[in-house]
């Protein structure tokens, strides 16, 4: 299935870019805070940034991959990535809010081409303008 995972492609074009990610690890949306909530390119960066599975370190462009993963094994990734993180406890289930935000993650990953390179601008994610 189509993943997104992490990728420097890109960094640069924004002023407000940032990236402390591991090439290729996975990358999931991580929590906003409402310091710019007004203010997407904003000093705090959440708006516009991803977290990484593995390195929980974030930044602001990703791109799509083909992986062979289930949807059962990509929600798993998630539920160990929140555990890693601190967010569950070992033994917790992916709660039903996390797992409908996976899902729609998932299925956003979709709706691009294999090797685009993608940001996100608050809610929005799409593909970053060449």
């Amino acid at each position: 299935m189509k993943i997104f995972v992490a990728s420097d492609n890109g960094q640069g074009d924004r002023k407000s870019d940032y990236y402390w990610l591991i090439n290729g690890e996975p990358v999931m949306l991580g929590f906003d805070c409402d310091r710019d909530r007004d203010d997407i390119d904003g000093g705090c960066g959440c708006r516009r940034g991803v977290v990484g599975m593995d390195s929980a370190k974030a930044g602001t462009t990703f791109t799509v991959e083909d992986r062979n993963v289930t949807v059962n094994q990509y929600r798993r990734m998630h539920l160990e990535a929140y555990i890693r993180q601190g967010w569950l406890k070992e033994g917790d289930s992916l709660p039903s809010d996390l797992r409908a935000a996976c899902d729609e993650w998932a299925d956003s990953a979709r709706n691009y081409y294999v090797g685009d390179v993608i940001e996100r601008r608050g809610d929005t994610i799409q593909r970053r303008a060449v």
